[in-house]
């Protein structure tokens, strides 16, 4: 959607970074330019929707449509299913070059050698992480903090996905978004992977799948990102990770996370059957704890 205000966001990103991300800066410098483009981009959007939520009276039949509405742009499963589904029916019908196509848009591994199994799991992965990045986190601080809290995870979130590379440009400049983004997702995660787990079956087995989690998480590059993928694997009965993955022609091995069979095309359907079963799991949690509140806040 062009007129998303993420996608508005992306481009005031990329108009910070063009100017503040100069490549003869030292290490150190372009560190505090990073820090300096992450408060220009966030601090003045986060600081409206703070002032908006705690300082503007409005009545209650407006300002429970409008918080509804800033929640439902934050959530991305939309935007998810509209981008995996195209894999997956590529897939189905033997299109490889569509299905390579359509799965660069979602990872920034190279796609153009991928066979149709490391398409299905490089797609599952995502899936998987997507689903607690653009889903169950706003959820969750929607929960903790209301609108502000999501406004700010989902913008720390968009500027870690374009500034969080590990390569010269933004190995430094980006250095804060990632940083920030790994603390912000680190509660968010856990909540996330504990809700994938849930699901796992037989029931009796969601304490062992979740100490695997943790332990293949800790030898994943992204602590929060290998927990949330670790145990939507597990729950799903798949094992993710461990393909040599090619990345600005460096290849990289990535440690298994899951346990069972490998991926195949028809658990992209499976893992987003997964994330659409945990986000209405979580907010029914959700409307629960609000309608507690509520009738506390009523005695």
């Amino acid at each position: 959607m062009r007129l998303h205000p993420l996608v508005g966001f992306g481009h005031l990103a990329n108009w910070l970074e063009k100017r503040l991300n100069a490549r003869n800066l030292s290490s150190f410098n372009s560190k505090l330019m990073g820090v300096v483009a992450l408060l220009c981009a966030v601090v003045p959007i986060v600081g409206i929707a703070f002032y908006l939520a705690h300082c503007v009276k409005l009545p209650n039949y407006l300002n429970y449509p409008l918080e509804c509405l800033m929640l439902y742009l934050a959530i991305g499963q939309r935007s998810l299913y509209e981008h995996t589904m195209p894999i997956a029916r590529a897939l189905a019908k033997n299109d490889l070059p569509t299905a390579r196509k359509q799965v660069s848009y979602i990872v920034s591994r190279d796609t153009q050698q991928l066979t149709p199994k490391d398409i299905a799991r490089a797609s599952v992965e995502s899936i998987l992480e997507n689903g607690h990045d653009g889903v169950i986190a706003s959820l969750f601080y929607y929960l903790v903090g209301g609108v502000p809290l999501v406004v700010l995870h989902r913008l720390i979130n968009t500027l870690d996905a374009m500034w969080g590379y590990k390569n010269s440009r933004f190995i430094n400049f980006g250095w804060a978004a990632a940083r920030f983004d790994d603390v912000m997702g680190w509660p968010s995660g856990k909540v996330t992977a504990l809700l994938y787990i849930l699901h796992k079956r037989p029931i009796g087995a969601q304490w062992a799948a979740w100490h695997l989690s943790r332990h293949q998480a800790s030898h994943y590059k992204s602590l929060n990102g290998g927990m949330v993928m670790a145990a939507g694997a597990n729950t799903l009965g798949l094992c993710l990770g461990g393909e040599n993955a090619t990345y600005d022609g460096r290849t990289v091995h990535a440690p298994l996370l899951g346990e069972g069979r490998e991926v195949c095309p028809s658990d992209i359907m499976a893992s987003l059957a997964l994330l659409k079963r945990t986000s209405r799991q979580f907010c029914l949690i959700t409307m629960a704890i609000g309608g507690l509140v509520f009738l506390v806040s009523m005695l």
